[in-house]
């Protein structure tokens, strides 16, 4: 698995960081790590099978559906 850090910052912009998201980050098939001691990153293991959660917009577009916050393809006028 990779060790994979995201910006707490840029997360927050969409979802704060609770307990029940981290364990929904972790039914989503990546296990959630921790927050760094400095509080500027979380950090989650990722599959290698998994690589467009290897970025944070990839990342967010999946925990955004998986969570229900978003669903489908934006429609694109």
């Amino acid at each position: 698995m990779a060790g994979i850090k995201y910006s707490k910052k840029e997360f927050e912009k969409s979802f704060k960081l609770t307990k029940e998201l981290e364990e929904k980050i972790s039914l989503m098939g990546t296990h959630f790590e921790q927050v760094t001691p400095d509080e500027k990153e979380i950090e989650v293991e990722v599959t290698p099978n998994r690589p467009d959660l290897y970025s944070l917009q990839g990342f967010m577009r999946a925990l955004k559906t998986f969570t229900g916050k978003e669903v489908g393809l934006k429609k694109l006028v």
